[in-house]
């Protein structure tokens, strides 16, 4: 059986028969794979021994997977980005007027208007947008867009409804407006609330929350619709509550500053006495 050198004889006897331009290349390609121990070189040209208590090879493997786990995250997320922006294309066609032109369906434009009634400008010409459909086919889309949202996993109704509200600010960067409710559409819509608020009248609030819950829990596109009109109910009831609330802030405020202002005017030891001791009060 013919004998095994070692690889340093055998680069002892190679050495000696190839030129020095080869030989440095016959190294690269036949040295052993081995572990990474020696200390690392780092960029500021520190010798490098551990990283973070760790040991290089530890630290190497576990880092390098977490680079792994993040390019592999970040190419979910570009993708999860190009579907969005592919369903937001597409709600925007159903959120726009369209006409006939030469035999082909286009959306419809107008020039943005200012809150005179004036066409707003940009680079000198009309900034042109996409003409939304009307107002009350907009508020159907909501309600069915918070039901959809809140049943795939937004928390409440109010948060389906903005996640709603968020894909519609992203279709105004690509030129589309939200719809405005003319006399007609309002007077409408009033009516529309009225009806809701008599089908709630004999109900406490207690009550109402009560059967929000129920309907949440159901979860179907019907029941979320419903649920929305629940909480609107709420809220337009407190408004009466808050706005006195706020008016009874406001006095409090208006007649904290006067006293106080009156105590520092006066320059007295029982000014400051009588300032400490309302921050104090305030503080807890």
């Amino acid at each position: 059986m013919p004998a095994v050198l070692s690889w340093s004889a055998s680069l002892l006897i190679i050495s000696g028969n190839l030129p020095d331009s080869l030989l440095g290349e016959y190294i690269m390609a036949n040295t052993p794979n081995q572990a990474v121990t020696a200390p690392a070189q780092s960029a500021v040209g520190s010798v490098v021994e551990m990283i973070c208590g760790r040991s290089l090879v530890e630290a190497q493997s576990s880092l390098e997977e977490i680079f792994t786990q993040t390019a592999e995250a970040e190419k979910l997320v570009v993708k999860g980005e190009d579907a969005r922006d592919a369903a937001d294309a597409l709600l925007l066609d159903w959120l726009c007027q369209w006409e006939t032109v030469d035999g082909k369906s286009i959306k419809m434009r107008r020039a943005r208007c200012d809150i005179k009634g004036e066409p707003v400008l940009k680079d000198g010409k009309p900034d042109m947008a996409f003409v939304p459909i009307p107002y009350p086919e907009y508020k159907q889309v909501i309600a069915w867009a918070t039901a959809v949202y809140f049943e795939r996993g937004a928390p409440t109704p109010e948060a389906a409804e903005k996640q709603f509200q968020r894909q519609c600010n992203r279709l105004v960067t690509l030129g589309w407006s939200r719809p405005k409710a003319k006399n007609a559409d309002a007077e409408r819509m009033a009516a529309k609330r009225a009806k809701e608020a008599a089908k709630f009248v004999d109900k406490s609030e207690g009550e109402l929350l009560d059967l929000k819950a129920k309907l949440v829990e159901a979860g179907d596109v019907k029941s979320m619709t419903e649920a929305t009109a629940i909480t609107k109910e709420i809220a337009e009831r407190a408004k009466p509550e808050v706005a006195k609330l706020q008016a009874d802030i406001k006095l409090l405020h208006d007649t904290l500053k006067k006293v106080a202002a009156d105590w520092v005017k006066a320059g007295s030891t029982q000014s400051v006495e009588k300032l400490t001791a309302g921050i104090l009060a305030m503080a807890k």
